[in-house]
């Protein structure tokens, strides 16, 4: 089964779903297959880190290197400006840097 199958069967709304970066099908799917779903909720990106944060390589996007949180997030809500801050909430049982839910 796959992450993406994992998260429609826990009732998530992945952000594969809205895809406001239009990324194609092949991305989205390599993308996901770095996401492994943890049991409070976050995505832990398993795929290459710098500083504990996800980082992810799309030539497609400009700048092609994205920190995997804040590719995320731009999949379900569209474009963010560079001076826009994310933060965790690792108060709440978020892990932290490594999600990228």
């Amino acid at each position: 089964m796959s992450e993406f199958e994992k998260l429609q069967l826990a009732g998530l709304q992945p952000s594969i779903l809205v895809n406001r970066l239009n990324l194609s099908g092949k991305t989205l799917g390599l993308l996901f297959a770095k996401v492994h779903v943890l049991e409070n909720g976050c995505w832990e990106w398993v795929g290459a880190k710098a500083h504990g944060y996800g980082k992810v390589h799309i030539r497609s996007l400009v700048p092609a290197y994205q920190p995997s949180h804040r590719l995320f997030y731009q999949l379900a809500n569209g474009p963010l400006g560079t001076a826009v801050q994310m933060h965790h909430k690792v108060k709440d049982g978020c892990i932290g840097p490594a999600c990228c839910n």
